[in-house]
């Protein structure tokens, strides 16, 4: 009889293994997309000077997978809302290691704009807004006229206003309640009784 746990707990040692087995297997025989590189696929220039740049921003030093990016953007079929002249010279700027010239070019070649205001960022290849005398507007020279003297109804608006506020004062002093058994500091005052 003492072989029977020792058999259960070798049975419940297998039922938690197996499962593990099974999904380790599976996990590791198959296929998913992401493991696979596919070097057929042809991603548009647009796309390739985005990640350029964005490689530029998070990684500056990775200069190979910078060329890269470059390299497939002035390859691609798909050349559609590319400059490919800036691109080339962002080339040029990146084989002399000059990584603030090419992220310039590069930004120039797909339309895009260092944001600096607080409104939302204008899409990638839209004009920016218009500021400034850009907006067609003139300036204001003329001076803008200001309010002048109080007219007589105004006058007699506020005096009325402080009247009530004289005659609120007062009959708040005078139909306050008879002082309660603290006194104003806050202490009992001699015999006083509190009921309760």
């Amino acid at each position: 009889m003492t072989g029977q746990p020792e058999a259960r707990a070798r049975c419940n040692g297998l039922r938690a293994v197996f499962p593990a087995l099974i999904a380790a297997a599976f996990v590791a025989l198959v296929p998913t997309g992401a493991w696979a590189h596919g070097g057929d696929e042809n991603t548009s220039a647009y796309d390739s000077v985005r990640q350029a740049i964005a490689l530029i921003v998070n990684s500056p030093g990775n200069h190979e997978a910078i060329d890269d990016k470059i390299g497939d953007a002035l390859v691609s079929d798909d050349t559609d809302r590319v400059n490919l002249d800036l691109v080339k010279q962002a080339q040029a700027a990146m084989d002399r290691e000059d990584e603030h010239a090419t992220r310039r070019l590069l930004e120039a070649a797909i339309g895009a704009r260092v944001h600096t205001g607080i409104a939302d960022p204008v899409p990638i290849g839209e004009p920016a807004p218009l500021t400034g005398a850009a907006t067609g507007t003139v300036a204001a020279v003329d001076a803008m006229p200001g309010r002048y003297g109080l007219t007589a109804a105004a006058w007699t608006t506020l005096a009325v206003s402080l009247l009530i506020a004289a005659a609120g004062v007062a009959l708040a002093f005078q139909l306050r309640p008879p002082s309660s058994a603290s006194g104003p500091g806050g202490e009992l005052q001699a015999g006083s009784t509190i009921e309760g």
